[in-house]
C-alpha cells in the first residue's frame, strides 16, 4: 500500500513539472520590499509569446534517445523542434511532434525544465511552434559569475543589466548576475545588423532588363548609405549604393535620414528570374541580411519583329544611329547604307523601333514639326510608339506626325525629325517586313 501511494506522488509530481509554463521566479526580491521588482517570472515569459495552449503532451517516465521524435515528451526531458503531422502521432489527423533532448547546459530549447535557467532568448519562425513564431531559450546550468534572465529557487543574485534583444526579443529586460569571485563584467552591447525592404522587382519596357528597388539602413553607418548586392539566378550581378532619395524611410526612422533606397535598372536575357537583395553590413554584426520579404521572381518577355535596314525612298540612304553610339540622345540620322548595327532596326511587337538595345525616341516627348528624333533607353511612353502606315511612312501617334528627312536633305548626317504627314516621298521609308 505504501509502495503504491509513493508512485502515485512521484507521478503527481512529475506531472505538476511537466504542465508547468516554464519556471516561476524566486520571490526573494518581494520579500525585500521592492514593489515591482524588475526580475521577470517564467510564466510571464510564456505568455509574451502568445501560445495560450502549450503543445508538450503529458507522458510517463522514460528513457530516450537525445534527439528522438516523439508524441510526447516524457518528465524531464526537454525539446527543441516541433512540426505539425498527419497520420504520425493522430490517426487522420495533424498532431504535434517533438524533437526530445536531454537537457544539457548550453542546449536552445522550446522549454526550460525545472532545475535550469536561460541566458538568452529568440523569437523563430517554425522551430517551437508550425507556422508561428515562438520563444527560444538558451539553457544553461546555474552557477556562480553566470549572466542570467532568470534566477531559479536557491540561488541569488548581485547585479542587475537592462540590455536589449537578449532576454526579451526587439525589447529590453533585465539580466542577473548570479554572485562569483569575481563577478565577470556585464555583457557587451548588441550587434547592430543592417535592416530594410526589398520593395518591388519588375521588368522594364525594353524587354531586356529589370528594375530593382528597395531601401536599406544600417544603424552603425548612421546616416551614410551603404551597399546592397543583388544576385539574379544564384548569381550576384554587382553590389550598389542605396543612396537614393526615399523621403517615406526619412518619416519612419529620422534618425538615419531619407537617402538610402536604391533601384538600379539590370541588363537580363528573357525568361523568369529569381532575384534577391543582400544588405551588406558594415558595423558590429557579424553578417550580411537578405532583405525581407526574401527573393521575388519576375518574368522578361523580349521584344519580337522583323529586323534590317529602314531606307528612305527619296534619298536612298538608311535610319543610321550616328557613329553607332548607344549613349542616351544620340542622334538618329540618315546615312549611306553599309550594313552596319547601327543601321540594323527591330520593327517591334510593342509598337517601337528599335536599334542596338534602345528605342527610337521623339526628343523630350515632343509634339511640334521639326522635333528632332534620338537613340534612347526603352520607356514605354508615347515619343517611342511607331505605326507603319500602307503608304510607306512611320506615324507617330502621340504628336500625330511622321518621320521627316526635314528639308529634303540628303547628305549623310542630316538628322531625322518629325512633321505632318503629307505623303511625300521624304516621308517614305522601306521597312523591314
Amino acid at each position: 500500500m505504501r509502495a503504491t501511494l509513493e508512485r502515485t506522488l512521484r507521478s503527481l509530481l512529475s506531472a505538476a513539472l511537466l504542465v508547468g509554463p516554464l519556471l516561476t521566479a524566486p520571490t526573494a526580491a518581494a520579500a525585500a520590499g521592492d514593489q515591482e521588482s524588475p526580475l521577470l517570472t517564467a510564466p510571464e515569459a510564456a505568455a509574451a509569446d502568445g501560445n495560450q495552449e502549450s503543445p508538450l503532451l503529458m507522458a510517463p517516465e522514460a528513457t530516450v534517445a537525445d534527439g528522438t521524435w516523439m508524441c510526447s515528451v516524457p518528465s524531464g526531458y526537454t525539446w527543441d523542434q516541433v512540426t505539425y503531422d498527419l497520420n504520425r502521432c493522430q490517426p487522420n489527423a495533424f498532431a504535434y511532434t517533438y524533437r526530445v533532448r536531454v537537457p544539457a547546459d548550453g542546449l536552445w530549447v522550446c522549454r526550460v525544465p525545472s532545475g535550469y535557467t536561460w541566458d538568452q532568448v529568440t523569437r523563430d519562425l517554425n522551430r517551437c511552434q508550425p507556422n508561428a513564431f515562438a520563444y527560444t531559450y538558451h539553457m544553461r546550468v546555474p552557477g556562480p559569475g553566470l549572466w542570467v534572465c532568470y534566477v531559479p529557487p536557491g540561488y541569488s543574485y548581485d547585479q542587475v543589466t537592462r540590455d536589449l534583444n537578449r532576454c526579451q526579443p526587439n525589447d529590453f529586460a533585465y539580466t542577473y548576475h548570479i554572485p562569483g569571485s569575481p563577478p565577470p563584467p556585464p555583457p557587451p552591447p548588441p550587434a547592430n545588423p543592417p535592416f530594410g525592404y526589398f520593395d518591388i522587382v519588375q521588368a522594364t519596357a525594353a524587354g531586356t532588363s529589370i528594375w530593382v528597388a528597395g531601401w536599406a539602413i544600417d544603424p552603425d553607418a548612421g546616416t551614410n548609405a551603404i551597399q546592397v548586392d543583388i544576385s539574379i539566378d544564384g548569381r550576384s550581378a554587382g553590389r550598389f549604393t542605396a543612396a537614393d532619395y526615399r523621403p517615406d524611410v526619412g518619416a519612419a526612422y529620422p534618425a538615419y535620414g531619407s537617402y538610402h533606397g536604391f533601384g538600379p535598372v539590370i541588363p537580363v536575357g528573357g525568361g523568369t528570374h529569381t532575384v534577391c537583395v543582400t544588405a551588406i553590413n558594415v558595423g558590429t554584426a557579424t553578417s550580411n541580411v537578405r532583405l525581407p520579404p526574401g527573393c521575388q521572381t519576375v518574368t522578361v518577355v523580349p521584344p519580337t519583329g522583323p529586323t534590317g535596314q529602314i531606307v528612305s525612298v527619296y534619298a536612298n540612304k538608311c535610319v543610321d544611329v550616328a557613329g553607332g553610339n548607344t549613349a542616351n540622345g544620340t542622334a538618329v540620322q540618315l546615312y549611306t547604307c553599309n550594313g552596319s548595327n547601327a543601321q540594323r532596326w527591330m520593327i517591334a511587337s510593342d509598337g517601337t523601333v528599335r536599334a542596338l538595345g534602345k528605342c527610337l525616341d521623339v526628343t523630350g516627348g515632343g509634339t511640334a514639326n521639326h522635333t528632332l528624333v534620338q537613340l534612347y533607353d526603352c520607356n514605354g511612353t508615347g515619343a517611342q510608339r511607331w505605326v507603319p502606315q500602307a503608304d510607306g511612312s512611320l506615324l507617330n501617334p502621340q504628336s500625330g506626325r511622321c518621320l521627316d528627312d526635314l528639308g529634303f536633305n540628303t547628305a549623310d548626317g542630316a538628322q531625322l525629325g518629325i512633321w505632318d504627314c503629307n505623303g511625300l516621298s521624304n516621308q517614305k521609308w522601306t521597312i523591314p517586313h
